[in-house]
């Protein structure tokens, strides 16, 4: 029975002697971060037909976005990317082209639009949303993040749009556009309560804080339009 049980252990042991020291590594990190092994299998709001991550190698991959001036904290008391992104969640209509109602949007909220489902996420610490298509959408799969920045004194919201669904040429164009309307909304409602009950000073027009910046698909520069 010792034998046995030797030539066991011997066996053993030649297999642990074969791992090759990655796995050792990757079974260390599995236990001591085991939030690290999982993030690629990350399910975004308990729906693992959700695709999230979008290498840009794929079939009719696609990519779209831009930057939309909101306000400028020197000309506007008040103006900041907290009070951005509080305005911003405060109405679907400020998160993807629908129609306008006054009601929070709320982590996994679903919504119907003119293409389909959506369920949009809520991420209040780096202030920004993000829209994913549902099975019943036309445009599927992708997502739209939108994310409040400051740059040069001016609060922005940046719109970038991924997908590998079909007609990714008028995704581009169309979703873009769609997204450029919903700026022009939100920077309105963002003025607006921004001005209650006070005089408002337009600024002047100035090159470091433009009122939109289109990201050139390839995304290999930055073209500067004013609107």
């Amino acid at each position: 029975m010792s034998n046995h049980n030797n030539h066991n252990l011997g066996n053993g042991l030649k297999v642990l002697s074969k791992i090759k020291p990655i796995v050792w590594i990757l079974l260390l990190l599995s236990v001591l971060f085991p939030a690290i092994v999982q993030a690629e299998t990350k399910v975004i709001c308990n729906n693992p037909d959700i695709k999230d991550n979008f290498s840009g190698d794929e079939k009719d991959s696609h990519i779209y976005g831009h930057s939309t001036l909101m306000c400028i904290k020197e000309y506007l008391p008040g103006c900041s990317k907290e009070f951005v992104f509080k305005t911003m969640i405060s109405n679907p209509a400020f998160v993807a082209p629908m129609p306008f109602v006054r009601k929070p949007v709320t982590n996994c909220m679903k919504n119907t639009l003119p293409v389909g489902q959506i369920i949009t996420t809520v991420n209040a610490e780096n202030l920004e949303i993000t829209n994913y298509t549902l099975d019943i959408h036309l445009l599927k799969p992708g997502k739209v993040t939108r994310t409040v920045v400051e740059k040069n004194g001016g609060i922005y919201i940046s719109t970038v749009g991924r997908g590998i669904g079909i007609l990714p040429q008028v995704n581009v164009v169309l979703g873009d556009q769609a997204f450029a309307v919903i700026d022009d909304m939100l920077r309105e409602e963002v003025q607006t309560k921004l001005c209650e009950g006070r005089k408002c000073i337009s600024g002047p027009p100035h090159p470091s804080t433009p009122s939109y910046v289109h990201y050139a698909i390839p995304q290999t520069h930055l073209r500067i339009y004013s609107r």
